[in-house]
């Protein structure tokens, strides 16, 4: 009958300290890649605004803890984000692979990328009712980006011919130049390249049923104490959802169809 006890004990006193943990931390670290509407701003510098940032923002508010925000290289992000040298992701979707190194709050909105191409392409997009029907043509990725495991499971089925960019705007860049047929990006993310390159005006098309919605989360590291705190951050977001303050921020920049 004694050890029944001490697992409890020993059970408790890791509650404790947790929550001893999570009461001490006074600062959370988080990075983001420049990605409006999302993130604007430069990378090694503090986010000037988007969405994210208000998210975390009003979340830092309601649970009494301040979050520093730092803009870095996609793929940086998340090795540090892997190793703990930074607390957590602002912002972004989940996978096999992610959830192996971080923890994620309950989703705060979702949304789905768009296959894009030229509007003056002779292309069958008429006909594109799964990823099966682009083993064909030259496809535009942004490296990091998770495109979700239906596209993966295809791209290692068909040998996808995949051509690997930094950025959403080069991706568009080579679309317009003829250098890939066709790109994944959802549709915030392509308008802010739109509005910024009048010289893009009317030259794509997308087609929107080939991704399904995925949620958005922000994401915590396992390595790091901060991970003590997610009861009380998914009680703030499930707390901004009801309230209408994730909808009222989601206003501050709407989506337009080019």
């Amino acid at each position: 009958m004694i050890r029944p006890y001490i697992a409890l004990i020993f059970t408790s006193a890791l509650l404790v300290m947790s929550t001893a943990s999570a009461k001490e931390t006074k600062s959370i670290s988080f990075c983001e890649d420049p990605w409006p509407p999302y993130t604007y701003g430069a990378h090694g510098e503090v986010p000037e605004k988007g969405y994210a940032v208000d998210f975390l923002n009003e979340v830092s508010k309601r649970i009494d803890v301040k979050f520093s925000m730092t803009l870095l290289p996609w793929k940086r992000c998340l090795l540090m984000a892997k190793n703990g040298s930074i607390d957590g992701v602002m912002l972004l979707t989940k996978n096999n692979k992610r959830e192996r190194y971080l923890e994620f709050t309950v989703p705060l909105i979702s949304d789905n990328n768009l296959l894009w191409f030229r509007s003056d392409q002779n292309l069958a997009a008429n006909s594109w009712d799964s990823f099966e029907d682009l083993k064909s043509y030259r496809i535009g990725v942004v490296a990091g980006f998770n495109y979700g495991e239906a596209f993966i499971k295809a791209k290692e089925e068909y040998n996808f011919n995949i051509e690997v960019v930094n950025d959403v705007k080069s991706n568009f860049k080579k679309l317009a130049l003829g250098r890939i047929d066709v790109f994944f990006v959802n549709l915030s993310a392509a308008n802010e390249v739109l509005k910024e390159e009048h010289e893009f005006k009317d030259k794509f098309k997308f087609l929107d049923k080939l991704f399904e919605k995925v949620p958005f989360y922000i994401g915590i590291s396992k390595n790091s104490q901060a991970r003590f705190l997610l009861p009380d951050i998914n009680k703030a977001i499930n707390s901004m959802i009801r309230d209408g303050t994730i909808e009222r921020i989601m206003k501050q920049f709407p989506d337009q169809r080019p």
